[in-house]
């Protein structure tokens, strides 16, 4: 210690030294406690022929494209080739689009319009 720490505090009449760590705690991000968002969405997959709209999880959706998985694999593929829906049910929206590829019950969708209300019940 020094000779003026030491000085001080003798004249201060304290007997302990201030402490040197003056660092405040950080929060600790837990993976409990971190809330990460959920990209995985349910929805649905509709064109004109079809008599029901079939179930499907968007895995991954941007601005103009989407990835989902089709729930079971019984759409023929002469309702893939026109124009489909997809509906979000997390949004309530609803967006036109056609199938870019398929792989298996993946399909990869390209978005023809923009978001807006659906056109029918879900």
């Amino acid at each position: 210690m020094s000779y003026w720490w030491t000085r001080g505090m003798t004249l201060l009449n304290r007997k302990t030294a201030p402490s040197k760590s003056r660092k405040t705690e950080k929060p600790t991000f837990e993976r409990e406690t971190v809330e990460k968002p959920q990209r995985m969405k349910d929805g649905f997959l509709w064109a004109d022929g079809m008599i029901a709209p079939r179930p499907c999880t968007i895995r991954d959706m941007s601005a103009l494209e989407a990835e989902i998985a089709l729930w079971n694999d019984d759409i023929k593929p002469a309702f893939l080739r026109g124009p489909l829906k997809l509906y979000s049910c997390a949004d309530g929206r609803e967006v036109e689009c056609r199938v870019a590829g398929r792989q298996g019950e993946k399909l990869g969708l390209r978005f023809t319009s923009g978001f807006h209300a659906p056109s029918r019940r879900y």
